[in-house]
């Protein structure tokens, strides 16, 4: 179950209008609701709120660990290019 400290730090990695990020990973991964339709953005913002669904909850946490990395990584390359100039 995501805690208020996961959801801080998804809304600050992946901005306040995650559930769209979210919704194109789980697309991309073939993760869809009992119906076999997209999760809605109701739902991902009720199971980042504290509902329980733990193979979307796993997905957010890859798309929140690769996009710390991303994130990491342009910060060492903005870095570089400064250190260059």
């Amino acid at each position: 179950m995501i805690n208020a400290a996961l959801k801080k730090k998804i809304v600050t990695t992946l901005g306040k209008q995650y559930s769209g990020k979210i919704i194109e990973h789980l697309n991309k991964h073939g993760v869809y609701n009992q119906k076999g339709e997209p999760y809605s953005a109701s739902s991902i913002q009720n199971i980042v709120g504290g509902r329980k669904n733990e193979t979307v909850e796993s997905h957010i946490l890859n798309l929140l660990a690769s996009e710390q990395k991303r994130l990491k990584l342009l910060k060492i390359k903005k870095s570089k290019i400064i250190k260059n100039k």
